[in-house]
C-alpha cells in the first residue's frame, strides 16, 4: 500500500512538472488545492492557465513563481477580486495573452494595471463582466499598442466613433478584431487604417455597399450584417475570404426592409469566394440558393444557425 501511495506521488509530480497547459473547470478545487499544484509546476515550462467555474479561488499569489506564465484566462471565477487579478499582472511582467470572461474583477481598475504592467500584451479579450468596459477602460486599450488580438464582447458597451477611431489608430498590429456591440456603421471608415487586420467580428454592424472599400483587403474572416449588395462588394474587395458570417439588417422603419434584406443573390455572390472554407448564414435561404454554393469546392462548413430553408 505504501509502495503505491510512493508510485501514485511520484507519478503525479512528474505529470504536473511536464504541463505547458492546464485548465481548472467545475472542479470545485479550494486555494489550497490550487496552491498545491502551482507548487509542482515548473516555473520555466508552464505558459497557460485557465481557471474556470467553480474554481473557487481567492489568490493569484501562488502563480507568481511561474516566471514565464504567458496566457491567464479567467472565466466565471465568482471569488476572484478584482485586487487579486491586479497583483497577478504587476507579478507576471511575461504575460502575452489575459481573457476576462463573466467575472467579478473590476475593468475600471483591471485594464489601467494591464495597461501599466503589461506593455507587451498581445492577446485581450474582454467578456461581459460584472460591471462591463466603460468608455474610460476602453480608451485605456488603445494604449496597447501591441496588440495583435482585441475583442470586446461586453454586451452592455457600444463603442462610439470615437473609441472606434482611437483603436484603429494606435492599435495598427491588430489583425483580429471583435467589437460584440458596435453598431455604428460611420466606425467603419476608420477601420481602413489597420493594414494587418485578417478577421472582423461585428455581429451587429451594418455594411453599407458604399462602405466596403474602406475595408482592408486582407481580410480572411468576417462576420456583419450585409443587404445583397453589400456582399456582393465585399466579395469583390476581399477575394481570399475564408471564412464568413452574414445576417440580414432590420433598419429603422423609415427604410425600406426590401432593399436591405439578404436574398438567393447574396449566395451567387458568395459562390465566386474560391477560397471559403467556412460559411454560417444568420438568415432565412431557400434549397435553390444554397444549391449556388455546390461548386464552392473548398467549402468545409456550412452553418445555419435558426435558418429556415425553404
Amino acid at each position: 500500500m505504501e509502495r503505491s501511495q510512493r508510485v501514485c506521488k511520484r507519478w503525479n509530480n512528474e505529470l504536473l512538472s511536464s504541463l505547458k497547459k492546464l485548465t481548472i473547470n467545475d472542479a470545485n478545487i479550494s486555494g489550497e488545492v490550487f496552491a498545491t499544484i502551482v507548487s509542482k509546476l515548473d516555473p520555466n515550462n508552464f505558459k497557460h492557465l485557465k481557471l474556470g467555474a467553480e474554481a473557487f479561488i481567492w489568490d493569484l499569489k501562488p502563480l507568481f513563481r511561474i516566471t514565464y506564465l504567458s496566457s491567464l484566462d479567467i472565466h466565471h471565477s465568482p471569488s476572484l477580486a478584482s485586487s487579486a487579478f491586479i497583483a497577478a499582472v504587476q507579478n507576471l511582467p511575461h504575460l502575452t495573452s489575459i481573457r476576462i470572461s463573466r467575472s467579478m474583477i473590476r475593468l475600471d481598475d483591471a485594464i489601467p494595471a494591464i495597461v501599466e504592467h503589461l506593455p507587451k500584451l498581445s492577446h485581450l479579450t474582454v467578456v461581459h463582466a460584472e460591471d462591463d468596459v466603460t468608455d474610460a477602460a476602453a480608451f485605456h486599450v488603445t494604449k496597447l499598442t501591441n496588440l495583435e488580438d482585441l475583442s470586446f464582447e461586453a454586451y452592455a458597451l457600444s463603442l462610439d466613433d470615437e473609441i472606434v477611431r482611437a483603436i484603429a489608430k494606435s492599435l495598427t498590429k491588430l489583425s483580429t478584431l471583435t467589437l460584440a456591440n458596435t453598431s455604428a456603421s460611420s466606425s467603419l471608415a476608420y477601420l481602413s487604417q489597420l493594414k494587418m487586420l485578417t478577421k472582423l467580428v461585428i455581429p451587429l454592424s451594418y455594411f453599407p455597399p458604399t462602405s466596403l472599400s474602406l475595408l482592408p483587403a486582407g481580410l480572411r474572416h468576417v462576420d456583419a450584417k450585409f443587404c445583397d449588395d453589400s456582399v456582393e462588394s465585399l466579395v469583390t474587395r476581399c477575394t481570399a475570404l475564408k471564412r464568413l458570417s452574414i445576417g440580414s439588417y432590420f433598419p429603422d422603419m423609415d427604410v425600406s426592409i426590401s432593399s436591405t434584406r439578404l436574398t438567393d443573390a447574396s449566395l451567387i455572390s458568395v459562390a465566386k469566394l474560391m477560397e471559403l472554407r467556412a460559411l454560417t448564414l444568420k438568415y432565412n435561404v431557400t434549397y435553390d440558393g444554397l444549391m449556388a454554393l455546390q461548386h464552392v469546392s473548398t467549402l468545409e462548413l456550412l452553418n445555419l444557425p435558426d435558418s429556415l430553408v425553404c
